[in-house]
């Protein structure tokens, strides 16, 4: 049952990191690297990190774990790791098939709240953070501001506070 719980999940949030399957399903790594494919990889936190560390992605399509850089799997679990944590369920959250500066990652449809951008933050500069704020203010009705950095998010909270933006740090 749990399994199951995780495959449709991935199908919304495409990757998510062994840690994240044991935490969130409380499945044991052996039963999810023998029922998924998995690629076991050096990442940066985020991007200024002088450090990496050893992350195992899991996905459905195993042609996006093997051809994805490091970095777009990485984001994509930190995504995936904002709708667990803001307890976003499925038929709500639309996860960007691309990035860019104008797009938030996900749209959260939340119910008689209108949309939420969802933007998971490995380490943008401050000019990018400035302009997707300005971007995001256009065309949703809140912001959620994730990422892995409790550091970075009470930087980013102090500098971009305003009505209907929330600053979250996510483990992936």
């Amino acid at each position: 049952m749990k399994l199951r719980a995780l495959i449709s999940d991935l199908k919304v949030d495409g990757t998510v990191t062994l840690k994240q399957a044991q935490q969130h399903y409380q499945l044991p790594s052996e039963l999810v690297l023998d029922a998924l494919p998995s690629r076991t990889m050096q990442v940066r936190p985020l991007r200024s990190s002088a450090q990496t560390v050893s992350a195992t992605f899991i996905a459905l399509d195993e042609g996006e774990l093997r051809y994805a850089p490091g970095w777009a799997l990485a984001h994509q679990a930190g995504t995936a790791a904002l709708r667990h944590v803001l307890g976003a369920k499925r038929g709500e959250w639309e996860r960007e098939a691309s990035f860019g500066t104008h797009r938030a990652d996900a749209t959260w449809h939340l119910p008689g709240q209108g949309l939420v951008a969802v933007e998971y933050d490995a380490g943008y500069g401050s000019a990018t953070v400035k302009e997707k704020f300005r971007a995001f203010s256009e065309v949703y009705d809140a912001v959620v501001w994730g990422t892995s950095s409790s550091a970075r998010a009470t930087h980013i909270e102090a500098k971009h506070t305003a009505p209907k933006r929330h600053f979250v740090q996510v483990d992936w």
